[in-house]
């Protein structure tokens, strides 16, 4: 599985709140249904180097209906946004969890976050 790259990446500045879309697809273009998964996370580098994990079963991720679609939606709350790495482009990982089998996709170069001033 892959990902189409995005025409840029998704850009947000410390401290703001804003909401991750993300589309998930086969080497082929054509999205991954993922109307049956049971998780999915989505990783975030933060400055300290850790990461911040926004999960579907706390409801920080929702898929878009109608789940064959492939999409899904991350909202970054400010306290997330504040603790981000800034700088350079970076990657987000995206696994999810269908029948028992994980998935881990990667965004490459698809998140940019500046220092708000």
């Amino acid at each position: 599985m892959t990902c189409p790259q995005p025409a840029g990446p998704f850009t947000i500045f410390t401290g703001d709140a804003k909401t991750l879309p993300l589309r998930i697809a086969y080497a082929s273009g054509l999205p991954v249904d993922i109307t049956s998964a049971s998780e999915i996370v989505v990783k975030l580098p933060n400055a300290d180097g850790s990461f911040t994990l926004l999960k579907l079963t706390e409801s920080k991720v929702a898929i878009v209906s109608p789940g064959t679609l492939g999409q899904i939606t991350a909202p970054i709350t400010a306290l997330v946004s504040a603790a981000l790495n800034i700088g350079e482009l970076q990657d987000i990982d995206v696994t999810f969890t269908i029948g028992g089998n994980p998935f881990t996709v990667r965004f490459y170069g698809a998140l940019s976050v500046f220092e708000n001033t």
